[in-house]
This record gives structure tokens, sequence and C-alpha cells, in this order.
């Protein structure tokens, strides 16, 4: 059985690869469409029509005439003043509840006593700005990218462990079976079958599975298990409740019961959905590597995958994720087994905690790794690391060695602080050779 599935791995591996790189392509897709939106906010927004009520009451009616009198010069005067304060680049429906607060304060005041106590009121009928509605569509689209990612992995652990099919027997007439082609082709008609029917359960459902599946819990492969447990009930209240909290979604999500009650809209603004990503990608990925090691039946096969989160936390580096890279980081690394790439992500983790500001405790945890029996380019980390004055130098005896290149110098968040020193040199030694 061993051998049976050191066979079937390399191509089961390769769809979960393959699956693990749309999903953070199209998240990173979602994120510049994000922010996209935030820049034309005006553009999408400000020529969106708003329908603008407003009625001046008094308690005596016996003079309409007086009433009329006064509403015109309330409007008059309000009109003057929007023209004099409205700036240009702001949401006019914004600037006009702004301008007629202020207003109507300044008026009621100077109407005389016999003029009674008016009410001077306003209503802003506005449709749906079009970058809320973008804002809740790219967060559906991330929620249903992280269904299509779990799908997959879902996929191959059945292609992997077959017998597990055995626990939900289906039954199948002879004429069905004779459709098939080949005993693959049935078995891959279970594995959909099977895997359709668990991705029409809910999110706490696929977690429940994989943890009877896989011993892999759920709090251990997320940036914030509340948060993102909110983030999938919050795309089911924008599908299913019109973006307003249901009786549902507050059984799910104790911590809102406190300031959100049923009814209450749940907007997704650019921070939340910013966040929103931070969190899927952090699950999707640290899924993904985590199922990979259990399904993984050989030790030496292991290299790709501690390859592919070498590669993965030096992306999210370049990308800024810090928080994001710490996490998948700290839950990749105690599962790592080959030195160099295990030593690299540890590298990694500490850059994205120094851009976190972690302070002495980082500096101390760095400065007490030993690096002697290691690679060359990893004593260079630590001393860029700790801000050592000599680490420009010792990455120059690198490069002469042949052991740093200058797209590691050009593109590693490792190097920021020093680069401009490191090409300094390199410059200064270019030219004392010609």
């Amino acid at each position: 059985m061993i051998n049976d599935r050191a066979q079937i791995w390399p191509n089961t591996y390769s769809r979960m690869q393959e699956a693990c790189k749309r999903y953070l392509d199209s998240l990173e897709a979602i994120h510049e469409l994000a922010e996209f939106a935030t820049e034309h906010v005006v553009k999408l927004d400000e020529k969106r029509p708003a329908e603008i009520h407003i009625s001046i009451g008094t308690p005596d009616a016996r003079d309409p005439e007086r009433h009329r009198s006064i509403f015109v010069q309330f409007l008059r005067g309000f009109a003057a003043r929007l023209a004099e304060e409205t700036q240009d680049g702001k949401p006019m429906v914004i600037e006009f509840a702004r301008v007629f607060e202020g207003f109507t304060e300044e008026f009621k005041d100077k109407l005389p006593d016999e003029a009674g106590d008016f009410d001077i009121t306003l209503e802003v009928d506005k449709p749906r700005g079009r970058t809320d509605l973008l804002l809740a569509s790219l967060l559906i689209a991330a929620v249903s990218d992280f269904e299509v990612l779990f799908s997959s992995i879902a996929s191959s652990f059945f292609r992997m462990h077959p017998e597990a099919l055995k626990a939900h027997d289906t039954k199948i007439a002879w004429s069905e079976i004779e459709a098939y082609e080949s005993l693959d082709d049935l078995r891959s008609h279970f594995i959909d079958d099977r895997v359709d029917r668990l991705m029409r359960e809910g999110f706490d459902d696929w977690m429940k599975w994989l943890e009877s599946q896989l011993k892999i819990r759920f709090e251990n492969a997320s940036l914030n298990p509340d948060r993102t447990i909110e983030i999938f009930q919050r795309r089911h209240i924008i599908v299913h409740n019109g973006g307003n909290a249901s009786v549902q979604y507050l059984s799910r999500v104790p911590s809102a019961r406190s300031t959100v009650a049923v009814g209450t809209p749940l907007p997704v603004s650019i921070e939340y959905l910013e966040s929103a990503l931070d969190m899927l990608t952090v699950i999707g990925v640290s899924i993904t590597y985590l199922v990979a090691r259990k399904l993984c039946p050989t030790e030496s096969q292991h290299q790709d995958i501690d390859n592919d989160v070498l590669r993965l936390t030096f992306r999210l580096l370049c990308q800024h994720k810090w928080q994001v890279v710490e996490t998948v980081s700290t839950i990749s690394l105690p599962e790592m087994k080959h030195e160099y790439d295990r030593c690299a992500v540890r590298v990694n983790r500490w850059i994205a905690l120094k851009y976190l500001n972690s302070g002495v405790a980082l500096l101390e945890e760095v400065r007490q790794w030993d690096v002697s029996a290691l690679q060359g380019i990893f004593s260079v980390a630590q001393k860029a690391l700790l801000d050592d004055p000599s680490a420009a130098d010792a990455a120059i005896d690198l490069i002469k060695l042949g052991d740093l290149s200058q797209e590691q110098i050009d593109t590693w968040p490792l190097f920021d602080n020093i680069r401009g020193q490191i090409l300094d040199l390199l410059s200064a030694k270019s030219s004392e050779e010609t």
C-alpha cells in the first residue's frame, strides 16, 4: 500500500500545488481590485443619484403662507451655503448632510420667536454604492476560492486513501458500473460524489472532517480562529440576508452579540476585506501544506513541500504580509524536514517579526542562533537581522564565492536596510577593477 501511495503521490501533490497557486493568485487579484476600488471611490460612487427630502413642520398649520415663506427662505439660504462650502473630491451626499446640519442650526436660531418651534428634517434615500457592492462581491469571491481549494484538498485525501470511502458506501447498479471504462474512472466517480456531499455542508463541518480524518485542528492552522469563522458567516449573510446580521450569524459569532443585533447591516469595508484576505491566506495555505505532510508517504518526498513553504514565505514577504508570514512560518516550521529550507523559513519569520517591531525578544532569539555549522548565507542573515555593521561586507564575500546572487540582493527583504550599502560596495569594486 505504501508503494502504491508513493507512486500516486507526485501527481496528487502536483494537483495540490496548482490548486494552492490558483488560490493565492486569486486572493492577490482580489487585493488589487480592492485597492483600485478605494483609489477610485469618488468616481465609482459620486454620480449615484440620491433622493433628498427636506421638510419643515410647524405645530401651527393655520398659516400655510407663512409656513411656505419660511420653507422657501430656508431652501434659498441652504442652497447658497451648500455652493460655498462643498469641496471638490468628496462624495456629495456626505457634504450635503454636513452642510445641512450646520445651516439648520443657524437658521433656527435666527427665526423670530413668533415663527414657532419649527422641526427641520432631512431624509436621504441613497442607492447602494458601487464600492460597497464591489467589496462585498470580492469577499464572496475570496470565500468561494477557499471552497474550491478545500474541495481539491479533500479530493487529494480520498485519492491517497480510497479506503476512507468505505465509511460512506454508496449502492451502485451493475448498469452504472458498465458506463465506466476503468476502475480508476469508477473510483473518481465515488471520490467526486463524496467530495460534493462534503462541500454542501458548512465551514464548521469541513473543519470537523479535517480533524476527524487527518487530526488537523482548525485552531492550529489559522491566524485568528474566531475572526476566520466570522468571515464565512459574513459571506453567508451577504448572500442570504442582504448583508444584515441574522439569528444564525449571532449564534455562530458569539463575540458580535454585544454590539450587533439581528437586522444590523454589516457592510464590507476595505479594512475588513484586507484583514479577511490575510485570514484566508493563512487558513488556505496552512491547511494545504499540513494535509500534504499527512498524505506524503515517504520522508524523501517531503523536500518538495519544504521548498514550496520557503517559496511561499518569500512571496508573502515581498508583498509585505508580515503577520501572514509570521503565522504561516510558525505553523510550518515544526514539520519541516530539510535543514536549508527550515533555516531559510526561520529567517523569513524573523524578518516579518522585525517589521512587526517585536523588539528585544526577537534580537535575543536571533543572537542565540548558532550558525557556525550552517551555510554562509545564514551567517549574513544573522548579521543583517541584528543590524551588524559588518553585514554588507559579509554579503560581498558571499557574492565573490558565488553563494549569493544579485537577484537575492535585489528582492529579499532581508537586505532592505543594507541593499544600498551592498550596491555601493559592488560599484566601488567594479571601478577598482576597471
